[in-house]
């Protein structure tokens, strides 16, 4: 069935607030596929967003963000079949009209239709083909803590750039996508990853419920270490509220920072360190925030697979969380009252 006039004129409005897209030569120096690691608060998802604002301009068209979580699947990350309601006209004309109109179809039968939805990988895949002198980022969001190769499928093989930045080895998708691309103006027989579409991710290799990269994927990628002081003089105004031997005190975030990551360093990997962005200013004066993230995580996060380091008088988290908001210590040392300020 056809679809309206109406509504392919909206769609063309849509289609047409994505602006005058900037036209950038292809950067052959930068790398196409990229990781951006580091201990947690480092500032990754920052310092990815200031490269992305540098190099590809602020046109919301050219860049497309995505988080990886358990469970995030290939179909999600590429496309798959997916129940679409589309709407058709009560009179009984067989006009079909798309639901991106859902609004203003208030007289409309509604009606299911299966169709392929595509994922954001196809996404802007479609529109660096379709824009080559135009740069395109697929932003990754904690890479790892889906399985990368499963959700990455077929298109693993993608990943094998040349010095251009183009695939050295194309693939052939499923019919549906190939079908999808075809409809799309992609009538190639086999895709590559052209030289203006960017992949770029951040992982924390540190947490909980992460899963590694094998061998083979990371071969693939651009890895560049975010190191733990970068935005260190971002923070130095932050100050920290907590409780220390049953009084309130007040601290300079960095100072206590140092003091936390002086005695952790050489006992545990530095990416367990407390990086500046760890906690956000807004939490720096909570209790809560400072009992149940900072404290739970040096508790259940470093130290329970580190129970020999003398460091929180503590066995458990919930002792740690009663002396805490009594009058006893928790560290297994003393913080000097010189590193205190006033608030």
């Amino acid at each position: 069935m056809e679809i309206s006039k109406q509504t392919s004129d909206l769609l063309l409005s849509l289609e047409k607030k994505k602006g005058t897209l900037p036209k950038f030569s292809v950067l052959r120096s930068i790398p196409r596929n990229r990781i951006i690691y580091g201990a947690p608060g480092t500032g990754k998802s920052n310092y990815l967003e200031r490269e992305v604002g540098k190099i590809f301009g602020d046109n919301p068209y050219v860049f497309t963000r995505v988080t990886f979580f358990p469970g995030y699947t290939y179909g999600q990350f590429i496309g798959a079949y997916k129940p679409v309601p589309i709407y058709k006209k009560l009179s009984g004309e067989e006009e079909i009209f798309s639901s991106n109109f859902r609004d203003k179809m208030e007289n409309f039968e509604p009606m299911i239709d299966y169709q392929f939805v595509p994922g954001p990988f196809i996404d802007v895949l479609i529109k660096a083909l379709k824009n080559r002198y135009t740069n395109f980022i697929l932003i990754i969001e904690e890479i790892n803590r889906a399985n990368a190769a499963s959700v990455f499928g077929d298109i693993f093989q993608l990943l094998d750039r040349n010095k251009n930045g183009e695939s050295d080895y194309p693939v052939t998708f499923g019919p549906d996508i190939m079908n999808y691309l075809a409809r799309n103006g992609i009538k190639d027989e086999m895709i590559k990853l052209p030289s203006n579409f960017f992949i770029w991710a951040t992982m924390n290799n540190a947490d909980q419920g992460v899963l590694p990269l094998d061998t083979a994927f990371k071969r693939r990628w651009s890895f560049e270490y975010l190191e733990l002081e970068k935005y260190r003089k971002a923070v130095d105004s932050w100050k920290l509220s907590l409780r220390y031997k049953g009084h309130n005190k007040v601290i300079m975030w960095n100072d206590f920072r140092d003091i936390i990551n002086k005695r952790l360093k050489g006992k545990v990997p530095e990416d367990k360190l407390l990086g500046p962005f760890f906690l956000k200013e807004s939490e720096l004066w909570n209790q809560n925030v400072f009992k149940n993230k900072l404290l739970y995580y040096l508790k259940e996060d470093v130290f329970k697979h580190n129970p020999t380091i003398d460091f929180l008088n503590a066995s458990t988290f919930s002792e740690l969380i009663e002396k805490y908001d009594g009058s006893d210590n928790i560290f297994t040392f003393d913080i000097d009252d010189s590193s205190f300020v006033s608030d």
